[in-house]
């Protein structure tokens, strides 16, 4: 990546936009931005001496501005923009500065319908137990992440949330992916499920020679996509977790824990108590452990960051006691995420 000295973000205060100009600024850059309202994001990105307006402010950005960041969300005629592009100031949308943050690192990006956020926490969670010290961004605040959304880390492997909305996954170049399932989604954009799949296909298709997917054998359209992989582009090695996956879990329930057995074939690979419910973060937890032993990772290093993953903001997040009940929050709301979560309460 071009080594920036200022970076100007606007709708700074969106989770991913917020990740990056944390990233950047403790990389040295000096990153400023704006968003249409205050908010606890905007109040930690001010912690860091980041400078951020309440509303368009095209006056604070001067010819010092190098690269002009901004949320899919932001129009054409947003006068910040009209300002940059008066001072002839490059501009790109998140997701494209996402792709060149990470270029040219080992990255691991996550992508699917479901998922995404709670197998890229525990992967970024895993590699950190581990001590490999990844940069890691995620569409959610972690507990253990030392900046929520973001992980500031040194190393060459880079660990990102891939967003398929518009198909913005395929500005990244990744090394390998974890495919968490595809379904339809983002009628906005995708025409139906087929529309979804060749997307994801197009992504795969991006990995190096010899580059790992991790995909569920559980999903009926990600089995269509692996066999159609098989033929375009056999050199890819396709990993996957289910009931006829490489690898599987049975899974016993405890009190307050799932306990996963887990295999790999038919070798017994050894247990691990997951404190989040549901048959969908059993399927999250093996598709961040797959992903993390590409990198080598040791299964007790695995084990013991599993077992003490903190789960994520609006992921089934605990609030409290409210007449007598406990009260959680999730966001949960395509109907296949709502079924899943309901079933796991249950």
């Amino acid at each position: 990546m071009k080594n920036y000295k200022r970076v100007h973000f606007i709708g700074i205060g969106g989770i991913g936009m917020s990740a990056m100009a944390k990233l950047l600024k403790a990389r040295g850059t000096y990153v400023s931005g704006s968003d249409v309202q205050l908010s606890e994001t905007i109040k930690e990105l001010r912690h860091m001496s980041i400078q951020i307006a309440i509303g368009s402010k095209p006056e604070l950005i001067g010819k010092d501005v190098e690269l002009i960041v901004y949320s899919s969300a932001v129009p054409l005629d947003d006068e910040e923009r009209i300002r940059g592009r008066h001072l002839d100031i490059p501009e790109m949308t998140y997701n494209a500065f996402l792709g060149e943050v990470s270029k040219g690192s080992n990255l691991i990006a996550v992508t699917g319908t479901h998922g995404k956020s709670t197998t890229t926490a525990m992967l970024g969670h895993i590699l950190v137990e581990a001590g490999l010290d990844p940069p890691v961004v995620v569409g959610s605040k972690v507990t253990s992440f030392n900046h929520g959304n973001v992980q500031i880390g040194t190393s060459d492997i880079f660990v990102a949330e891939a967003c398929e909305h518009m198909a913005h996954m395929l500005h990244l170049e990744p090394r390998v992916i974890v495919l968490t399932n595809i379904e339809f989604d983002h009628p906005d954009f995708y025409e139906d499920v087929d529309h979804v799949r060749s997307a994801m296909r197009e992504f795969a298709e991006k990995l190096p020679q010899g580059g790992t997917l991790v995909w569920n054998a559980d999903d009926e359209q990600s089995k269509k996509l692996v066999n159609e992989l098989s033929i375009s582009r056999p050199d890819i090695n396709a990993v996957s977790y289910g009931p006829e996956g490489d690898f599987r879990v049975n899974v016993e329930a405890k009190s307050g824990v799932q306990l996963m057995h887990v295999y790999k074939q038919d070798q017994e690979m050894g247990d691990v108590e997951l404190k989040l419910p549901g048959a969908y973060n059993v399927a999250n937890a093996m598709m961040a452990s797959i992903a993390a032993s590409t990198l080598h990772v040791r299964g007790e290093d695995m084990k013991r960051a599993l077992e003490s993953f903190p789960g994520l903001w609006r992921r089934f997040e605990r609030l409290g006691v409210w007449q007598g009940a406990d009260l959680y929050t999730d966001y949960g709301h395509h109907p296949t995420a709502l079924a899943s979560l309901i079933e796991g309460v249950k």
